[in-house]
């Protein structure tokens, strides 16, 4: 069953995929809300992470907030934050 369930979350995300190019601004909003929850979730302050997040995916500048960064960034941002949480989890 757990090859199944694997199977099934795979597919759903890839559905959520296109939406990055179909319905960009739910696309983006979803993304917000998935990174300031992790974020969150693991105790820390946008201003003390996000730099080390741009540091850490070598961004030609600093970022302070998550709407001023393209949809490319953005995604980078948001694998970044979800690789950190599932760590901070284990």
């Amino acid at each position: 069953m757990p090859d199944v369930e694997t199977w099934h979350r795979q597919q759903i995300n890839l559905i959520k995929e296109d939406r990055k190019t179909t319905d960009p601004l739910s696309w983006r909003n979803a993304r917000y809300a998935s990174i300031k929850s992790k974020i969150g979730k693991m105790g820390r302050t946008n201003e003390e992470y996000y730099p080390e997040l741009s540091d850490r995916l070598n961004m030609k500048k600093p970022f302070t907030s998550l709407t001023k960064l393209s949809k490319h960034d953005l995604g980078r941002v948001d694998g970044m934050v979800k690789r950190d949480y599932d760590k901070w989890r284990k």
